[in-house]
């Protein structure tokens, strides 16, 4: 009987040793948890020129964004804001003058920076009073 015991033991711990090793492998395999942080810009400019958004992302990383408003606060100056890549135009979104809801453009799905490692920037195509603008975004390969 006590060799039994011995040899359910011995058996117990060569399946459990079996175990622990395939998963400890299928952990080795699985890939990278993402990378993926949200971030949330919020910036106003008075002038037709780069202002930045979202800092830089880390090496190799850009990022996503999927949200993105304007407001124009001006009475009569129409605008638009360009989304930039650096200082790469991407995208417009219209302000219109006189705006007081904001003017959300939704991506599906997002509207993703070409470089890496780059600040986001916007910019009006023309001088207003104040324009206002929003994005959701997150950061990934």
């Amino acid at each position: 009987m006590k060799r039994v015991h011995i040899l359910t033991g011995i058996l117990a711990f060569v399946l459990m040793s079996a175990l622990f090793s395939v998963r400890n492998e299928m952990e080795a395999q699985s890939p990278p948890v993402p990378t993926r942080l949200l971030s949330v810009g919020t910036t106003s400019t008075t002038l037709n020129s780069n202002t930045q958004l979202l800092a830089a992302a880390n090496t190799g990383l850009r990022y996503y964004i999927s949200e993105a408003s304007c407001v124009n606060v001006s009475a009569s100056t129409v605008s638009a804001a360009i989304i930039k890549d650096g200082t790469t135009s991407i995208w417009v979104i219209p302000c219109p003058a006189a705006g007081t809801a904001q003017n959300m453009t939704v991506f599906n799905p997002p509207l993703r920076m070409p470089t890496a490692a780059t600040a986001v920037n916007f910019a009006g195509t023309a001088a207003a009073t104040t324009l206002y603008f929003n994005a959701r975004a997150y950061v990934d390969r």
